[in-house]
């Protein structure tokens, strides 16, 4: 894939806080850059307002495969409180058609 053709994350959170998240979220802003994470969007439900969705972009899907190791991943998600996540990535093609591809 090349670096100048972005994936798309749509990612679904379910959280015991969201305020505690967010502030988690929003401190850890420098380490997502470093892992080429762009968030462009996030929702929240107002069913469940521990239910978040965030919509992030992706240059190059190496970076954060390099900078996101998995355990720290896990550890860092337990202590801002994640219950559950969902991801799905979305391949943008210069034509303006998407491709829909589950995320493993």
């Amino acid at each position: 894939m090349s670096a100048t053709t972005p994936v798309y994350m749509h990612c679904r959170i379910r959280l015991a806080d969201y305020a505690a998240w967010k502030s988690k979220m929003d401190s850890d802003r420098d380490s997502q850059r470093r892992a080429g994470l762009n968030l462009i969007r996030l929702w929240r439900t107002r069913e469940d307002r521990n239910l978040a969705f965030m919509l992030l972009e992706v240059h190059d899907m190496e970076r954060p495969r390099q900078h996101l190791n998995p355990t720290d991943v896990k550890k860092s998600s337990s202590v801002a409180g994640v219950l559950d996540s969902t991801g799905t990535s979305l391949r943008a093609f210069r034509s303006g058609a998407q491709s829909h591809d589950r995320a493993a």
